[in-house]
């Protein structure tokens, strides 16, 4: 099989880990990054910055940021409340 392929098995293979990875992550950091990904093509260099900043900053502010960063501290896994 080469690198190229259109084997669905590899396609399979590749988007398990991922969404795995992506589903531990906090419910309001991956509506946030969903929206800046979405909406970004838009924006121009000069603006990208602040319009990015509008989304991310009440999810850096939020009680998940907080359990997130008291989780790593305390090495046990985050209890995600969407909050």
């Amino acid at each position: 099989m080469s690198l190229l392929t259109s084997d669905s098995r590899v396609l399979k293979k590749a988007r398990v880990p991922s969404a795995e990875a992506l589903s531990k992550n906090g419910p309001l950091a991956l509506i946030a990054s969903k929206q800046v990904l979405q909406q970004q093509f838009d924006w121009s260099a000069a603006e990208m910055w602040q319009k990015q900043a509008d989304i991310v900053g009440p999810v850096m502010s939020s009680e998940d940021a907080k359990e997130g960063a008291t989780a790593f501290k305390e090495k046990r896994d985050p209890a995600w409340k969407g909050r």
